[in-house]
């Protein structure tokens, strides 16, 4: 009779691991990884993990998109253009900065690996219930080789649709913290650069996308509709983190995971028209 074996559930969580390490390399870089880490997903068949990962790139971004007088070449800029002005941002992290960015990464790997813990034991408890339903089948009264090769048949049709249907979670899962993550660091750059620039007292709003949640439509947006104009300061000072919904403060981080608010200067002397846009007044 097949038998799942304890060796066979821990080559799973081996391979789940190397995976979910190889996800964080991209993610976070290979400096939140240990050296042992870093040697298995290097001996996997995958591209190797990109010198500058995902979380320093969208930091670095928000820098340069906030230094960029011209709103119109924001939106335009190519990859090409992106890197360019990368090299030409020669001042160095400061340490601040690297703190920020150092801690982005842990908390993207933190997540990563918390999701790779998910896969790993949500794939155990699926090969186990088809490996006790093969076992309750066998054990009943019918025993011809033709029913329980039936049988068995569908129980891996079955295993296949119930990984499926994880597999398309955990990859909304993936997709939620990328975002997510990538976000705040851009929101980070963004800031610092903004600070640097103009002061911690900067005036800056955040803008809820149009089919943005009534959370953030609440924090962001005044009763008419027009943005919110808050100091920099103001709004790096607060956290959500622990709190209720309705103690929810306007923060410069993602309110909530997918959240995609931008952050925005506006210049002193600068304001909302009636239809909400920016104009000198």
């Amino acid at each position: 009779m097949y038998k799942i074996t304890p060796q066979q559930f821990e080559q799973i969580r081996i391979v789940v691991k190397k995976y979910t390490d190889a996800i964080i390399a991209s993610v976070a870089g290979v400096d939140v990884l240990t050296p042992d880490a870093y040697k298995a997903i290097k001996a996997l068949n995958i591209d190797p993990p990109p010198k500058s990962p995902l979380v320093r790139e969208m930091h670095d971004l928000g820098h340069i998109v906030a230094a960029i007088s011209d709103p119109k070449a924001r939106y335009e800029m190519t990859y090409d253009e992106y890197l360019r002005r990368l090299k030409e941002r020669r001042t160095p992290l400061s340490q601040v900065e690297v703190r920020a960015v150092d801690y982005a990464a842990a908390r993207s790997a933190e997540y990563v690996r918390g999701l790779g813990n998910t896969i790993s034991a949500v794939t155990g408890h699926l090969l186990i219930e088809a490996d006790d339903e093969q076992r309750r089948w066998k054990q009943g009264e019918i025993r011809t080789a033709v029913s329980d090769g039936v049988r068995w048949r569908r129980t891996v049709a079955r295993i296949k649709q119930d990984i499926g249907r994880a597999t398309g979670d955990w990859a909304r899962d993936l997709h939620r913290i990328a975002t997510t993550e990538s976000n705040n660091a851009y929101q980070q750059g963004y800031g610092e650069q903004i600070a640097a620039l103009h002061g911690n007292d900067a005036r800056v709003i955040r803008s809820p996308n149009p089919d943005a949640c009534d959370d953030c439509k609440r924090l962001f947006l005044g009763s008419d509709g027009k943005p919110k104009v808050f100091k920099l300061s103001e709004i790096e000072a607060n956290s959500n983190v622990g709190q209720k919904r309705q103690n929810w403060q306007p923060t410069l981080e993602s309110v909530h995971p997918w959240c995609g608010c931008q952050t925005h200067f506006i210049p002193q002397g600068w304001g909302f028209d009636e239809d909400g846009d920016l104009i000198p007044l």
